[in-house]
């Protein structure tokens, strides 16, 4: 009984049995541009099955037909100024006819990425004896899935270019494409601002002739010739302006006596100047305010500044070139701004640090000194001067001394008298810095150094040695000699303010005697 129910059943299914018999195509291209609508044609080729009576079928009925692609995805997103509402399925109710071939339009938009799309057209339907009126099977999913190429723009464009120009140049800068070939574009418009494009504006390339001020920027809209021209993608380069800057140099005497004429060297084609005098308490007055030269005339007496505003050629940026005069003679005094902080001392000095202040144009000389000392001087600033002053590391006491302010004009002070306490390097707690060792003939200091290195005879009793026949040698941990001198009355000196700061090897030799020193230049 069972096995009679379950043939039962069996017969009783095969009469809802979907078959597949039948086949599907798609005709169209095979690529396809973004923005364009294209025709594809589907097609139903019936396969006409017969059933168990023997009544074949001559009537295919397409009930369901839909056509899509492999990802769904080809609507969607926008072109600027062009409409996409294109549906990319179709559903028909069933109809007792064939309509065996449709004609379908397609646009794919600019909103995926996808290169390769695949269009997949689907038909189900029932197979009928037209002339029993008699369904003979039914057909479900027939279908056909066919690839196409999407000719996309791909992002980003990439424009080359120099990084910048010259100031007020106007020679031509050319713009490229670096990445043209993977873009996949084939139509190019350039268009510039801040310059002119000379030549074609269609090409991978393009020349631009700048303005005489401001930045240039190049843009590049790429396009493919087949697609629709409101698709693009775009790319730009921004080219600047060098700084202005000018080599030019204000020459003339620092003193102004009674008149001095001050001309501006070394001017570039097209440069204009014009002059002027920071003369806060009217200690001089300026003759031609614009041209190559001026001249400035003594009114008063004290410090000025010389400007020269140099303009560029095209007359858009300027420039500021300086000179500090004195005008007349020297102040009665000069001013001393203090003791620095930075004090230091090794086995013999301590070196005292003091910032003067001495107008432009002014020579100061130092007449008489208690205590005698050495010292050296460098300019720090605007009529700045350090002065560090060599003093034996334990005295402590009173620094008196007299000078004389001279400026070019030989109008000349003396007897200018200064009065500075000084302290030990015992009394303010400095510690000793690295010193030679004890049995060396010679010492050297200090060390470490800046702007000099002393080399002296360790002990003045020495009487062996030849006083015309030591000099000293200065090294980089290299090897490489960097200065040589001879020592005068068991002394001299090395100038080190232009070396790198480091380590270097100090070699004195004295006859067929040599001796080393490791100095370290801040």
């Amino acid at each position: 009984m069972k096995k009679t129910l379950f043939l039962l059943l069996c017969v009783f299914s095969s009469g809802f049995i979907i078959a597949q018999g039948g086949t599907a195509s798609i005709v169209g291209p095979t690529s396809v541009e973004v923005g364009v609508p294209y025709s594809f044609t589907t097609t139903f080729t019936p396969q006409y099955p017969t059933n168990s009576n023997g009544v074949t079928a001559n009537v295919a009925i397409i009930t369901q037909y839909s056509i899509q692609t492999n990802t769904n995805a080809i609507v969607g997103g926008t072109i600027p100024g062009y409409i996409n509402t294109v549906n990319n399925t179709y559903f028909l109710d069933a109809s007792y006819n064939s309509p065996h071939s449709r004609n379908i339009t397609i646009q794919w938009s600019n909103g995926s990425t996808i290169s390769t799309d695949y269009i997949l057209v689907k038909y189900s339907g029932i197979y009928r004896n037209s002339l029993t009126g008699e369904n003979i099977d039914y057909f479900n999913y027939v279908q056909k899935e066919t690839p196409v190429t999407i000719q996309r723009l791909n992002a980003p464009v990439t424009v080359s270019g120099p990084t910048s120009i010259a100031d007020c140049s106007q020679e031509n800068v050319n713009f490229s494409l670096s990445n043209v070939s993977s873009v996949n574009g084939n139509k190019y418009l350039w268009s510039a601002t801040g310059g002119t494009i000379v030549g074609a504006d269609t090409g991978a390339s393009v020349t631009v002739k700048p303005n005489f001020t401001g930045s240039v920027t190049a843009t590049c809209q790429v396009r493919r010739n087949s697609a629709n021209q409101n698709y693009f993608i775009s790319g730009s380069k921004t080219v600047t302006r060098t700084t202005y800057t000018s080599s030019a140099t204000i020459t003339g005497n620092t003193t102004v006596c009674n008149t001095q004429t001050y001309t501006l060297a070394g001017l570039s084609a097209g440069e204009t100047v014009t002059w002027a005098l920071t003369n806060n308490d009217n200690e001089a007055s300026i003759g031609a305010t614009v041209g190559t030269s001026t001249t400035v005339t003594k009114t008063g007496g004290g410090s000025i500044t010389l400007n020269a505003i140099i303009t560029n050629s095209c007359g858009t940026q300027t420039v500021n070139k300086s000179k500090q005069l004195f005008a007349g003679a020297p102040p009665a005094t000069f001013w001393r701004l203090g003791l620095q902080e930075d004090h230091r001392c090794d086995t013999r000095f301590h070196y005292v640090p003091i910032i003067f202040k001495i107008p432009a144009g002014v020579s100061l000389t130092f007449l008489n000194m208690t205590p005698s000392v050495t010292y050296l001087s460098q300019n720090v600033g605007f009529e700045e001067y350090l002065y560090t002053f060599n003093f034996d590391k334990g005295y402590s006491g009173n620094f008196d001394f007299f000078a004389k302010l001279t400026n070019s004009c030989n109008n000349s002070i003396t007897d200018v008298y200064q009065e500075i306490n000084i302290r030990s390097c015992a009394q303010m707690g400095l510690n000793l810095t690295t010193t030679t060792v004890s049995e060396n003939t010679f010492i050297v200091y200090p060390n470490p150094a800046k702007e000099f290195v002393n080399v002296e005879l360790a002990a003045k009793n020495v009487e062996t040695l030849n006083i015309n026949d030591i000099s000293a040698e200065l090294y980089d941990m290299m090897g490489m000699k960097k200065a040589s001198i001879k020592l005068s009355n068991f002394a001299g000196k090395f100038d080190t303010g232009n070396l790198k700061k480091g380590i270097y090897i100090l070699r004195v030799h004295n006859g067929e005697s040599t001796e080393s020193h490791q100095i370290i230049i801040e």
